[in-house]
């Protein structure tokens, strides 16, 4: 799966370019910081790695609200049913 390769390349670069703040249960929380600044933001590839991120980032948004205009529609169609049989 392509999405799963990327993860890994960007989990990968995130391990060897980053130290990451992690919760009590191991869990990343908010807050990377560059282990080296200048070789990060001299790295094309973690630009890369942006533009792929962002460009997942927007497409999962777009499909979720795609579905959430669905789901709000049937909803009020389950709504309209009901009150028509009351």
């Amino acid at each position: 799966q392509w999405g799963a390769s990327v993860k890994a390349t960007w989990d990968l670069f995130i391990h060897e370019h980053f130290y990451v703040n992690n919760d009590e249960e191991g869990n990343p929380i908010y807050g990377m910081i560059p282990r080296d600044y200048k070789k990060v933001i001299e790295n094309h590839y973690y630009f890369g790695l942006i533009d792929v991120s962002r460009g997942q980032r927007s497409f999962y948004i777009r499909r979720y609200e795609k579905v959430l205009m669905h789901s709000q529609k049937v909803l009020q169609l389950i709504k309209d049913e009901l009150d028509e049989s009351e």
